[in-house]
């Protein structure tokens, strides 16, 4: 499975985590969990607890980048 979105340059996945598609940011700067199951995403590498709100045409993009712009804003 391939992620929707590029990510920044730097950035990492890890898509084998039993919680979900793990997105690391350079210098261990934080990470983001999605969970595409549960349509949402949490800080951190953490299971996903709270369905999300992205359905429709392309949810996936949205919550990929929601979750991204989510880890960009703590970590500037």
């Amino acid at each position: 499975m391939r992620i929707p979105i590029v990510l920044p340059e730097g950035w990492t996945v890890d898509e084998e985590n039993s919680y979900g598609t793990v997105i690391n940011a350079p210098d261990g700067q934080g990470s983001v969990t999605v969970s595409e199951k549960m349509h949402g995403f949490s800080l951190g590498a953490a299971p996903v607890r709270r369905k999300g709100n992205f359905d429709g045409r392309k949810w996936k993009v949205a919550l990929y980048d929601a979750a991204v712009e989510a880890l960009q804003a703590t970590i500037e």
